[in-house]
Parts: C-alpha cells; sequence; structure tokens
C-alpha cells in the first residue's frame, strides 16, 4: 500500500471523529464558533511544518492559499451547519459529491486524466455515499425502534 494512501485513510479516521464531536456540540456552541476554533487548531498544528516554506512563497502562491483558506472555510462552515442539524451519515453521503466536482476541476482546469483504477476507486466511493442516502433510516423509523 501506497503511503500517501495510508495518509488519506488516516485523514478519513480522524475526520469521522470530527464529524461526530460536531454533532455533540450541535447544543452547546454555533457553527461558525466550532469553525473557528478548528480553524485556529489547524493553523496551530501546522504552522511548525510550513515554516521553513512561508518566506519563499510568491504572490500567486499567496494569494491563492489565501483563496483556498476561504474556500475552505465558507464550506466547512456549511458542513458543520448541516452536521449539526442533520442525520451524520445523510450529511456525510453529499460529501462523497467533492470526488465528482475535485474529478470535474481536475479535468477542466488542469487537464488531468484519470487511469482505470482512479474511475473504479471513484465510483467506489460516490456508489457508498449513494448507498448511505438510502440505507438511513428516517427519524420515524428510528423512534419506533426505541
Amino acid at each position: 500500500m501506497e503511503p500517501d494512501a495510508l495518509l488519506a485513510l488516516g485523514s478519513g479516521f480522524f475526520a469521522a471523529f470530527a464529524y461526530m464531536y460536531v454533532r455533540e456540540l450541535r447544543t452547546t456552541d454555533s457553527p461558525t464558533s466550532v469553525v473557528f476554533w478548528f480553524a485556529a487548531a489547524s493553523v496551530a498544528g501546522s504552522v511548525v511544518q510550513a515554516a521553513p516554506d512561508l518566506f519563499s512563497l510568491d504572490t500567486k502562491t499567496l494569494a491563492a492559499l489565501v483563496g483556498i483558506g476561504i474556500g475552505a472555510g465558507g464550506g466547512q462552515v456549511g458542513i458543520t451547519m448541516a452536521y449539526q442539524k442533520a442525520n451524520a451519515a445523510w450529511v456525510s453521503a453529499f460529501s462523497y459529491l467533492t470526488v465528482i466536482v475535485a474529478t470535474f476541476y481536475g479535468f477542466s482546469v488542469f487537464g488531468e486524466t484519470l487511469s482505470t483504477a482512479d474511475w473504479i476507486g471513484g465510483l467506489l466511493i460516490v456508489g457508498s455515499g449513494v448507498a448511505l442516502v438510502f440505507m438511513v433510516p428516517s427519524e420515524e423509523e428510528k423512534t419506533s425502534q426505541h
């Protein structure tokens, strides 16, 4: 297995924990508060790793990083609000759309191509998201089970 794949697997594992904690924080904190502290902890955790390269960045790269930060912040506020208000499995199913959007941008903006294994992996990921949408029990079914 590739080390990069292990990083992605670990990322998904820790993201799942974060989403569960967001569900718990919905009764005590606002989505913007959760995102603020998430961003603050992320910056604190990554500034040490980024420090050697910070002063060598050109203005185009800095502008791109600011754009990434704004986009990620807006997306994080939205996903945090969704996790606070809706079923986590239902919301996470829609997060699989990022695979489709990233593929579209890769093709149209960066001229990327995918291998057969990439297509199969992407279809498995999107298929899992679609399956989650249809397999999540409704609130009525949950209350009747208890």
